[in-house]
């Protein structure tokens, strides 16, 4: 009995030679792509087997039949064959094609069991065999198209079939065939079942679509962007602290390589060393979705840095879809020869000194998994066999594979740009000489490791960390430690470090952050706060451009703005403009406004001791000498005598003085330089009416509006960037002494008041000279008494200072020293030596990182490092109108106007940030044209 007509085993036979003799042409011709291109094709005529069915009566096959059982005789024995050299050829791929050779085997033998017609109790085993066989293809093969339409004809065979004869079996047949088509055609995700041999088979016809194919529909699109399974990426921003200082001499191999199980589950674990314009070290691991990657990727990063101390980075997730996998890469594969090695290989060393520096797209990629424990207690008794003349090497191997062995594979990756085809070559000749020298030092007692090519589609096998095969390593046999020389950041561990761990919210009101805790070189997470008592006592900031101090001071600032209402704020800029745009304040004044009003003279309490402090500052910040000062105290008592009052000009005060010389004269030594002085420098500068008009003693008001807003709890931005050296000394000295004047003496360590001073050299450098007699050092020499009084003064008002600026030694010593509190970014020598005297801190000092500066505590005694916080500007937030010059600009992309207050174009949306400091220079051409056409009136 048979359950097919002679017909339908025609065209089985037919079907099957035909496409089998095909397979073994290509297997012949395609000797580099044989093996893949056979079992492409063996897999097309299995699936195609039940597809054609004729139902004609044919004579053919009685007349043929003889010749047909020797022809699938001899297919048979060919087809088996070229599966056995297959086997052989790659027999380090057993495992991952076992499957399809068994199933294309026991289909082989079911149908030649059907052609030589054995008895009829062996057919019912052999079709449940085929069936079987049949569904395992359908799941293991890659489906594209073509292959779904195969899978469609072979169940609507099937259900032809069963019209014919129905019972149990068939009916069992005709379900299971329905149901594997029916996931095989709705459910992609059997594509990550693939076994390896298949990939290139897949890349191929993917590529041989894409020339045939100009345009892409979108639907094909959405099919290559599916998301097949996802891979967290660790990112190495920031090499490990030096091994002189952290690890010590005596540390163990094993507990400073990477070379581990991090997770104790024999997890595959994969690094890529990236080499271009900037070098990349990056871990990655693969997870079957986003939560599980998100997991191992946080898991992974934590586990890293706890083990090496300084060692940062960042964890991202990367999903991998169909077009990533198959993407067209070019690899070599690093091939270890079988151990044991007889010495140690640095290939981690050698590959950053070849490339980190070249400009050569490279990369280097390591994967590894712990070995099985039978795997272990074979090779280790492998070492023990061996034959050593000199007991002490024997020793070395053995103690060589005691450690946790792992399977790992090496790729190189490589990218060349070239498009004419002989520099191509060139070129590709000369990286893979470089290539060649890494294996150099990787060998055993008789050979190298080789430089191989590797077939298409392994882009796949490392996306999956795929690691069927490869070779076996100890952490003693290859230097896959973190080197030293990684072209990273290099961390530097602070000595003496004091910090107090309170933990405290970010929002009470009472503490100011300031930015995230350092430990050991890595930036962390936890917050730190300073309580607000601890800027009464003054506060030094200190960095080079660029390092992050800006930031600082605004977090500050805005900080106070939001917890302390009641602290007023006054900033005084005296650095580059538009520096308000950082800061969160309720009113903006820039210099030349109405409302910037700054009196010299306010009586006060004591009307002597404000006369003598006037004449005091006057004197020092326009570089006179001291015997002018006693001659301005009576020129002013005179102008009290006469009229009751002073000059409302400045300007009319010092005409007067300069009379006063003339009525009085000194030796001519010192007579000729003073009158000079005056003439020359003083009544020249105070010939700008803008500077007179904000100086000036006005009846109305004798408190400026911007001084008692200040008081009050008012956060006030001062505009000095305008302003000459000489302005910028005299309007702050009157600014000081408007504050001594004015303020009272408040319990001693409330803070009431601060005063902030950017770029403070403009006002508080040291004389560059000691010359006596040079009115630069008068004036320097003069205004350094003054603030060190200042700094010691203002405290029993409730007022401290905070300062900062790009090189400390060149201020006051008073502005170095009294500070309680110190915060240091990034300085050079000799301000290093000025702030620390410890030699390795002072080293420390010049190699921190941008953002990150050294927190000197006196109050407390805390030392410690922080990292400043990210400050996102958007627009200035000021609660009043900003009191500014509103003058029209053009936006450079689209020309329309736009204020030289916005950040962007209102009609094009671009950027205007850079047209700032453009404006900011017109307004001050036009300053200095008004002030010219003044001093000619």
């Amino acid at each position: 009995m048979s359950f097919f007509s002679e017909n339908f085993w025609l065209s089985i036979i037919i079907s099957v030679t035909l496409i089998s003799l095909i397979s073994v042409y290509y297997w012949i011709t395609d000797k580099k792509e044989g093996i893949n291109s056979l079992m492409k094709y063996f897999g097309v005529s299995i699936l195609m087997l039940f597809i054609f069915k004729v139902y004609e009566d044919l004579i053919l096959l009685k007349l043929l039949s003889p010749f047909i059982i020797i022809i699938i005789e001899i297919e048979f024995i060919v087809i088996l064959i070229a599966l056995c050299v297959n086997l052989f050829l790659i027999r380090k791929n057993f495992r991952s094609n076992l499957i399809l050779y068994f199933h294309s085997i026991m289909v082989l033998l079911a149908f030649h069991i059907f052609v030589v017609g054995l008895p009829d109790m062996f057919i019912t085993g052999t079709l449940i065999i085929t069936i079987t066989s049949v569904v395992i293809s359908i799941i293991v093969i890659p489906f594209d198209e073509e292959y779904k339409l195969i899978a469609f004809f072979i169940g609507l065979s099937l259900f032809f079939y069963t019209s014919i004869i129905i019972d149990v079996l068939a009916l069992a047949s005709l379900i299971l065939c329905l149901v594997s088509l029916t996931i095989a055609i709705s459910n992609e995700s059997f594509r990550n079942r693939l076994v390896s041999s298949y990939q290139t088979i897949a890349l191929k016809l993917s590529n041989s679509k894409s020339h045939r194919v100009k345009e892409v529909e979108p639907k094909k699109m959405k099919k290559n962007n599916k998301i097949l399974f996802w891979q967290a990426r660790v990112k190495i921003s920031q090499g490990v602290l030096s091994k002189n200082i952290e690890y010590g001499n005596e540390k163990k191999e094993s507990e400073i390589t990477w070379l581990k199980d991090f997770f104790s589950d024999k997890h595959r674990y994969g690094l890529e060393l990236k080499s271009d314009k900037e070098f990349r070290w990056n871990f990655f691991l693969k997870a079957r979705d986003e939560k599980t990657a998100r997991i191992l990727g946080e898991a992974l990063l934590s586990r890293i840095t706890s083990i090496y101390p300084g060692l940062d980075g960042s964890m991202e997730l990367k999903p991998i879809t169909k077009q990533k996998i198959y993407k067209n890469n070019q690899f070599w594969e690093i091939q270890l020869p079988k151990p044991p090695y007889m010495e140690k290989f640095t290939i981690i060393n050698d590959f950053i000194n070849l490339f980190h520096r070249s400009d050569k797209k490279v990369k280097l990629i390591i994967m590894w998994k712990r070995a099985d424990n039978k795997k272990v207690k074979k090779f280790r008794e492998k070492v023990g066999n061996l034959k050593f003349k000199d007991e002490d090497e024997k020793k070395r191997l053995l103690a060589m594979w005691q450690d946790e062995i792992f399977r790992v594979r090496i790729y190189i990756h490589y990218q060349i740009n070239q498009t004419d085809p002989l520099l191509k070559e060139q070129e590709l000749q000369t990286l893979e000489g470089k290539l060649k020298s890494l294996t150099l030092s990787c060998r055993n007692n008789k050979k190298a490791a080789q430089l191989k090519r590797v077939p298409l589609g392994t882009q796949g096998n490392i996306q999956r960390v795929n690691l069927i095969s490869g070779s076996y390593l100890t952490s003693k046999c290859v230097d896959f430690n973190v080197p030293e020389n990684i072209p990273l950041t290099k961390p530097f561990k602070l000595e003496n470090e004091n910090i107090k761990h309170i933990p405290i919210s970010e929002s009470d009101p009472n503490h100011i952050l300031i930015g995230n805790y350092v430990n050991n070189g890595r930036s962390t997470k936890r917050k730190i706060l300073l309580h607000k008592n601890s800027f009464a006592q003054s506060l030094l900031i200190a960095g080079q451009q660029g390092t992050g101090k800006t930031y600082l001071l605004a977090q500050v600032v805005n900080e106070f703005y939001t917890k302390k209402p009641d602290v007023g704020i006054l900033i005084l800029n005296l650095g580059k403009g538009n520096q308000e745009i950082f800061y969160k304040v309720d009113k903006v004044i820039k210099f030349g406004s109405s409302e910037f009003r700054v009196p010299y003279f306010h009586k006060g309490q004591y009307l002597d001791r404000s006369l003598q402090e006037t004449a005091n500052y006057l004197i020092a910040s326009l570089g006179l000498k001291n015997i002018v000062e006693k001659n301005m105290v009576n020129v002013m008592n005179s102008f009290l005598n006469k009229k009751g009052k002073l000059p409302n000009s400045l300007k009319t005060l010092f005409q007067n003085l300069l009379k006063y010389f003339e009525q009085y004269p000194y030796h001519v030594k010192f007579q000729t330089n003073i009158v000079r002085a005056i003439k020359n420098r003083v009544l020249s500068l105070l010939s700008n009416k803008i500077l007179t008009d904000t100086l000036r003693l006005k009846p109305d008001t004798a408190v400026p509006t911007w001084f008692t807003d200040w008081q009050n709890g008012k956060k006030i931005f001062l505009d000095f960037s305008m302003c000459t050296i000489y302005e910028k000394r005299l309007l702050t000295s009157a600014i000081f002494q408007l504050i001594r004047v004015l303020i009272p003496d408040r319990e001693a360590g409330k803070l009431k008041n601060i005063i902030l001073i950017d770029e403070a050299h403009q006002i508080l450098e040291k004389p560059i000279t000691n010359n006596y007699d040079d009115d630069d050092f008068i004036s320097r020499e003069q205004l350094e008494k003054i603030f060190n009084e200042l700094l010691r003064e203002f405290r029993s008002k409730g007022l401290s200072f905070i300062l900062s600026d790009q090189t400390p030694s060149r201020l006051f010593d008073c502005v170095t020293t009294l500070p309680s509190l110190k915060i240091i970014f990034r300085v050079g020598y000799p301000c290093n030596t000025t702030m620390l005297g410890n030699p390795v801190e002072q080293e420390f000092l010049m190699c921190q990182k941008n953002r990150q500066a050294l927190i000197l505590n006196g109050i407390n005694g805390e030392k410690f490092i922080i990292e400043t916080l990210d400050l996102k500007v958007d627009k200035p937030e000021v609660k009043e109108e900003m009191i500014e010059s509103h003058d029209k600009i053009l936006c450079p992309y689209c020309g329309k106007p736009a204020k030289d207050t916005d950040l962007m174009c209102s009609n094009c949306s671009e950027p205007l940030v850079s047209e700032l400091l453009d404006s900011q220079n017109r307004f001050n051409l036009e300053f200095l044209e008004n002030r010219k056409k003044s001093e000619v009136k």
